[in-house]
Parts: structure tokens; C-alpha cells; sequence
């Protein structure tokens, strides 16, 4: 395998229903997953009601859930050196996800709760 540069041939596009696009690109050098993403929702789509809408939502979306804690949550990221991050920007919101390819399913448990 070779660790070629991403360019057009070698990035996997998929469009879903929904009109969500996902990228992806194989690289094996290490078995680590990152997964970035951004979505066309922004603060520049708030209502002058509701400044700041958009940040409070991504500051609260690492805060806990239904059926996790707040310290549940992050102990369960924290437990297996994962990271994840929410931010919000003007014109999107972007989310990050890095951890061990092994521990990919635990990850993706507790993201769906979210």
C-alpha cells in the first residue's frame, strides 16, 4: 500500500438520501480512524432571537445524553484515548472523531446516543 496523497483517485464519494456527503479515504499506516465532517448549518442561520444557538447546542452535545452522564460520556472516550470535538462556525458545524481502529464500535455506541 502506498501512502499516496488524496487526490480525486483515491477518495471515495457517497451522497446520501439526505443529501449528506461523505468523503473517505483508506490509508493503512497506522490503525487509527479519523472521521471529520461539517454540515451547512451555521450562527449566520440563527434568529436575532437566538444568538448563539448554533454554539450552545455543540457545547452541549459533549455534555452527557440519555443514557450517559456527563463523566459517563467522557469517561467512555476518555477510556479508550478517543477524541471528539463539536464547533460552530458562521456557515457550519464541524465535528471530529479520532481513535483506535479497534475501538471504532464503542465509539460509534456512544456517538448514537448523542
Amino acid at each position: 500500500m502506498t501512502n499516496a496523497l488524496p487526490s480525486p483517485e483515491n477518495i471515495q464519494r457517497v451522497v446520501f438520501d439526505n443529501g449528506m456527503t461523505v468523503l473517505a479515504r483508506e490509508n493503512h499506516s497506522a490503525p487509527v480512524i479519523v472521521l471529520e465532517g461539517s454540515l451547512a448549518a451555521g450562527s449566520i442561520q440563527e434568529p436575532a432571537s437566538k444568538a448563539g444557538l448554533c454554539s450552545y447546542v455543540t457545547a452541549m452535545l459533549t455534555r452527557g445524553s440519555v443514557h450517559y452522564t456527563f463523566d459517563q460520556f467522557n469517561d467512555a472516550i476518555e477510556s479508550i484515548g478517543a477524541s471528539l470535538s463539536f464547533s460552530a462556525g458562521a456557515h457550519n458545524t464541524s465535528f471530529g472523531i479520532t481513535c483506535l481502529a479497534e475501538d471504532f464500535p464503542k465509539l460509534v455506541q456512544v456517538l448514537a446516543d448523542v
